[in-house]
């Protein structure tokens, strides 16, 4: 029988080294994985930019699809495109982010996690992709 992980977020939190190099959570690993989902899920196109200590990666494609943003945060989801036992970035980005934010295709903002980004984060966003998203993490070995 396969076990059922009821707490995600905290096994992801007690396991940073079956994320990361090293063991040592980081933006850079991060942005890496959330690209090669863009791309896995069909995306043409990626940006990834480093500005005021946020990691801030957009798309033409929304990656999010329609899945709920609860959802792609806080739960395991598959990314088989990418091969066996693969999840989707995001709730690796959750568990170690202290702040999360995105801008999808109709221009809505949400703050994921943490407190509201600065208004030029938010201007950042502002790109014209169809998905942007914005994390930050309180210490970050990769800056």
């Amino acid at each position: 029988m396969i076990p059922v992980l009821d707490d995600v977020l905290g096994f992801v939190k007690s396991h940073p080294e079956l994320f990361f190099p090293g063991g040592k959570p980081n933006g850079l690993t991060c942005a890496n994985y959330l690209v090669a989902e863009i791309m896995a899920l069909g995306g043409h196109d990626a940006a990834v930019r480093r500005t005021a200590g946020w990691w801030l990666v957009g798309s033409s494609t929304d990656w999010f699809g329609e899945l709920e943003i609860v959802t792609l945060f806080h739960r395991l989801v598959p990314l088989p495109q990418l091969g066996p036992n693969t999840s989707r970035a995001e709730v690796i980005v959750m568990a170690y982010a202290s702040n999360i934010a995105t801008i999808g295709p109709s221009g809505g903002r949400v703050v994921i996690a943490g407190a509201e980004p600065p208004p030029e984060i938010w201007a950042a966003l502002a790109t014209g992709h169809a998905r942007d998203l914005a994390f930050r993490f309180a210490a970050d070995p990769s800056l």
